[in-house]
């Protein structure tokens, strides 16, 4: 449902102004059936896109931005993917590149080119861009991250060297946010910004939130318990290696913090390791 007066409502009573609508945007969200746009600025779009609206609300009450971007000017007659990687190859180079890529950067761009000038804008902003083809969850336990639409904190839309295109290792991924002390990840408070995971940036208040866990010099033992390791060799199955998401899934469960769903409790969880009286 496309708006045309010239403040719309966003979040909890806050209003935007707006100076036109765009049809490039609206055209493009008319393909996907995830959702409407509300209205646009000229460098903005806000959109309510229901079925997971209320999931990505950010804690604040207001939605994603949807955020165009202008580039280099591309004939109108150019604009399709072959040129977008004659310029960015690195987005289809890598161990693992996201299967989005091999159907064409217009799955999640919308270009327009017009009056000389080039604009990209997303074909749906924050979480709601990964859901149109990744089902969410909506198990009673979710990631902080992931409840709040920021995938792209861990995840690189294009490719990566580590599996499901993350951003780094699965602890290094972790205890970005989870650790204390890591040596990639940069606080401004002045700012109220925190970088990490190769420039990603968070809100000093989300890092905050996040808990954080104790382990030892070497980032190698110290939770659940004192001593306990958090790497090496996984004991439960032969050449797998322990990491923080062996005992934890990264998106959403129906157990607290964050527990496989087949673990049913903590104490199963450890019985996987610990037999009775170890």
């Amino acid at each position: 449902m496309a708006f045309n007066n010239s403040t719309v409502a966003a979040g909890s009573g806050d209003s935007i102004a707006l100076s036109r609508q765009s049809k490039a945007v609206s055209g493009c969200m008319d393909r996907c059936e995830h959702g409407s746009p509300i209205g646009l600025s000229d460098k903005v779009t806000l959109v309510l896109l229901p079925p997971l609206a209320a999931l990505l609300f950010s804690p604040s009450g207001t939605t994603w931005a949807q955020v165009t971007t202008e580039h280099p000017f591309i004939e109108p007659q150019d604009i399709r993917s072959e040129t977008c990687l004659t310029c960015h190859p690195d987005k289809k180079e890598g161990k693992f590149v996201h299967s989005a890529v091999t159907l064409g950067c217009e799955r999640c761009h919308h270009a327009a080119s017009e009056n000389g000038t080039t604009t990209i804008t997303p074909v749906a902003a924050g979480g709601e861009l990964c859901a149109m083809c990744h089902k969410a969850k909506n198990d009673p336990v979710l990631h902080g991250p992931y409840k709040n639409g920021q995938c792209m904190i861990c995840h690189d839309a294009h490719m990566s060297n580590f599996r499901r295109q993350a951003r780094a290792e699965a602890n290094t991924l972790c205890l970005s946010c989870h650790g204390v002390n890591q040596p990639d990840v940069k606080i401004d408070e002045d700012a109220q910004v925190v970088s990490m995971l190769g420039g990603r940036t968070v809100s000093f208040a989300d890092y905050r939130q996040a808990p954080k866990i104790g382990l030892d010099r070497g980032g190698t033992r110290g939770h659940p318990v004192t001593g306990h390791p958090v790497a090496g060799k996984d004991p439960r199955q032969k050449g797998t290696t322990l990491s923080c998401l062996s005992c934890h899934v990264p998106h959403s469960s129906a157990i607290p913090k964050l527990l496989p769903h087949d673990a049913k409790s903590e104490t199963g969880l450890c019985a996987e390791c610990h037999k009775q009286g170890e």
